[in-house]
């Protein structure tokens, strides 16, 4: 194999490596109505903390056990700097529209843990004691 056939066999595979990952489907999205469950790594900083410093073994319980609504689905976009992901708003189990210092929080796909219709309730059952597990915050009293 000369130096040119080897520059069109790395540009082949180039060009085919970029088609598959065009057509390779991403992420299931999700639609409004679906149950999810959100990423604690989202919402507690602490338990963030410690995945970055790579002791995610010590976090116990990775998704919250509360089961929230999606609302709003804002679909991908494409802008200049590239491609914005397609991204949820969600509602609480209480009937409230997720929000954070006022403004509506909005959370990815790969932020989110579906839950099936027949799941049963978590063997957590608060946040609270999600946290516990999880040693961010002492023992409830």
């Amino acid at each position: 194999m000369n130096n040119i056939d080897r520059i069109h066999y790395i540009q082949r595979n180039i060009y085919e490596n970029a088609r598959d990952m065009i057509q390779k489907p991403t992420r299931p999205s999700y639609q409004v109505g679906d149950r999810v469950r959100i990423s604690l790594r989202v919402t507690d900083a602490k338990v963030r903390e410690r995945l970055k410093d790579h002791r995610g073994k010590t976090v116990v319980v990775k998704y919250t056990p509360d089961i929230y609504t999606i609302a709003e689905v804002f679909p991908a976009v494409n802008t200049i700097a590239g491609v914005r992901r397609e991204s949820y708003s969600l509602i609480s189990p209480f009937g409230n529209i997720a929000m954070a210092g006022g403004v509506v929080s909005k959370f990815y796909s790969n932020d989110l843990l579906k839950v099936q219709p027949n799941e049963t309730a978590p063997t957590v059952p608060t946040l609270q004691d999600a946290n516990v597990l999880n040693k961010t915050i002492s023992k409830i009293k």
